[in-house]
């Protein structure tokens, strides 16, 4: 009997591992401070650090583009396990789907990262962008910046 017992809580112990392992959740993220409802914003989510935030096609666990409403957009990506990630994006205002940028090299349009990480001379680094996902809903709020008004 005591055996029995053992053996049956030593299984729901696992089960119970296993499942919180394995938990998905979605990541809401909503992008505040946009200068106006031109184009569309893109939205790239990234779950390491290869490729961040460059890359975004090759090597992003979830991208969408967007519409703008009353200030703001919004996307949800679904079924996400948990982990680190960081999100990059960018208020493509000309619907061209890159960032362009002046004789400077400067960003014409609007960008943005999760934590509002900042870079210098350049993006900011994976560790400064990403938030660690427990496997439960989460919702991401992020600033756009604009280089030039």
């Amino acid at each position: 009997m005591r055996n029995r017992l053992f053996s049956t809580l030593v299984t729901a112990g696992l089960l119970l591992t296993s499942f919180i392992a394995s938990a998905k959740g979605s990541i809401t993220v909503e992008i505040t401070n946009l200068r106006n409802a031109k184009g569309h914003v893109l939205i790239t989510l990234y779950d390491k650090a290869d490729g961040f935030p460059e890359k975004g096609a090759k090597t992003a666990a979830g991208k969408t583009k967007v519409s703008i409403q009353n200030g703001k957009a919004t996307a949800t990506f679904d079924n996400m396990p948990a982990g680190n990630y960081a999100i990059a994006t960018m208020h493509d205002e000309n619907d061209n789907v890159k960032m362009d940028f002046n004789i400077l090299h400067m960003p014409k349009e609007g960008y943005g990262f999760s934590n509002d990480a900042k870079g210098t001379m350049g993006p900011p680094s994976f560790k400064d962008a990403s938030f660690a996902h427990n496997g439960e809903d989460k919702k991401v709020t992020l600033k756009m910046t604009y280089f030039m008004d």
